[in-house]
């Protein structure tokens, strides 16, 4: 779900991870869509809430893959 959330598709990089999440925090930033209304700013907060749910998950996943195993 993560994946879907930022529009990735397997195979994909850490890089890639990051570039669909810098595009989409910016469409969907509530300071951006504040001008529309409050009925929209509050979608926009639940999708960045979202979107910063699925970066968290991947970052936090590409992090532990950087750390060396504690098993030989």
């Amino acid at each position: 779900a993560f994946a879907e959330t930022l529009g990735l598709e397997k195979p994909y990089s850490e890089k890639e991870m990051k570039s669909a999440y810098r595009k989409l925090i910016a469409q969907y930033h509530p300071d951006r869509v504040s001008a529309m209304g409050s009925e929209i700013k509050e979608l926009a907060e639940a999708k960045t809430k979202e979107i910063n749910e699925a970066y968290d998950f991947f970052r936090n996943k590409f992090e532990e893959d950087r750390q060396p195993s504690s098993f030989p």
